[in-house]
């Protein structure tokens, strides 16, 4: 596990890989500082957001790669 903000990443050896992205601006290709809020929010109210830049999962019951 790499805890490191919107460019964190995590596995399980052999099973599952994670790894996050900032959000990119179309026009510019920079980084986009992308947020989510949620004035009446019960759990959190304003969150930073970010995007899966890997996401596999290998198991013999399930395989998914986006």
């Amino acid at each position: 596990m790499n805890i490191d903000g919107r460019k964190s990443s995590f596995s399980v050896p052999g099973v599952m890989d994670v790894k996050l992205e900032n959000f990119m601006n179309p026009v510019t290709g920079g980084e986009q500082d992308t947020k989510i809020q949620l004035p009446k929010g019960f759990i959190w109210k304003l969150a930073d957001a970010a995007k899966t830049k890997i996401m596999r999962i290998s198991t013999p019951s399930l395989n998914f790669d986006h």
